[in-house]
């Protein structure tokens, strides 16, 4: 049976089989110098031509040839075109050939486990490997994460991966932008100085409100940033520094748009009989729809506000005089 332990971790390769298959144990068997073992007399006979056959036909077959013919690259590699998980048998020297490596991690990024260490620092080599997959970026040393190019190559596949670049990269705007534009979550990652440009943060805001939690004190308490992200979704009121929340205009401008939005109201104003009777009078439909949303949920045996995500916290239905 065949395992894989893991990716840095040889596989677990049965001892004994017979060249030629079937239940019949081969009588001589032979041990190599890397534990490998196989028919004795094969061994000394066994050509390239017939390995490569064999190797073909099942690249499982590499157990049965002897460290000689796994030292040939021509066979290894038609091993590692059927499986990349061959290369778990390939001696150390075959390890650092960037061709063979290439066929392996175009199948799938974890065969760098087996890549020699040289061959992990070459930064041609890893650029092309991120190309094929983002997740390469794991294997990436510390000295070449931070190359521009390498971490760019991986930010546009997945934002987020924007975490593995190194603190100097992290404000790069180009960097950053092209992270944010493939995900918004991925500006958590972001420098401090990228965090409070408007450009970047109103790329994110677009498209989760909850990338506010990540912009800088200024811009949440920019009127006109915060009253575009809340005409577009009145959660992003939560956000908003103390002082806006008691702005009537964009308190009316997150209500309009969904009642709930008065769990954000300061408390101040939710006392205040005059705030709320002209909340009431402007903002009316949403509140008949709040108060029939909830009337739903409580027949149902829910509890209020039943959109998910609406309120991450907040008060029960508020007192409209």
């Amino acid at each position: 049976m065949w395992i894989y332990r893991s990716r840095c971790e040889n596989l677990e390769v049965p001892t004994g089989r017979s060249l030629y298959g079937g239940a019949k144990a081969a009588p001589d068997l032979y041990e190599d110098d890397d534990g490998f073992t196989g028919n004795a007399l094969q061994a000394s006979t066994l050509d390239r031509k017939s390995a490569l056959d064999l190797v073909r036909g099942d690249w499982r077959r590499l157990s049965d040839l002897p460290r000689r013919l796994r030292e040939d690259e021509g066979i290894m590699a038609a091993a590692v075109q059927q499986s990349w998980e061959a290369l778990a048998m390939a001696p150390v020297e075959l390890r650092a050939s960037s061709d063979l490596m290439r066929i392996a991690v175009k199948q799938d990024w974890r065969a760098l486990g087996y890549a020699s260490p040289d061959l992990l620092e070459d930064v041609t080599f890893m650029r092309e490997a991120v190309r094929s997959d983002w997740r390469a970026v794991d294997f990436v040393s510390q000295d070449l994460r931070g190359d521009r190019s390498l971490m760019l190559l991986a930010a546009v596949q997945h934002g987020p991966s924007l975490a593995y670049a190194p603190e100097r990269l992290r404000d790069d705007f180009d960097l950053v932008q092209a992270a944010v534009s493939q995900e918004w979550s991925a500006i958590k990652h972001a420098g401090p100085t990228v965090r409070g440009n408007r450009e970047i943060a109103d790329l994110a805001v677009r498209q989760c409100y909850r990338a506010l939690h990540f912009c800088s004190d200024e811009l949440r308490q920019d009127y006109d940033f915060m009253f575009g992200a809340v005409t577009r979704d009145w959660r992003a009121l939560e956000y908003a520094a103390e002082t806006l929340r008691k702005d009537h205009a964009l308190i009316f401008q997150a209500l309009e748009q969904d009642w709930s939005a008065f769990a954000w109201v300061p408390a101040g104003l939710k006392s205040d009989r005059s705030f709320t009777m002209k909340a009431t009078r402007q903002c009316w439909p949403a509140l008949l729809r709040y108060r029939a949303r909830n009337a739903s949920a409580r027949r149902s045996g829910r509890r209020g506000f039943p959109e998910e995500g609406s309120l991450p916290r907040g008060p029960t239905e508020p007192l409209v005089l």
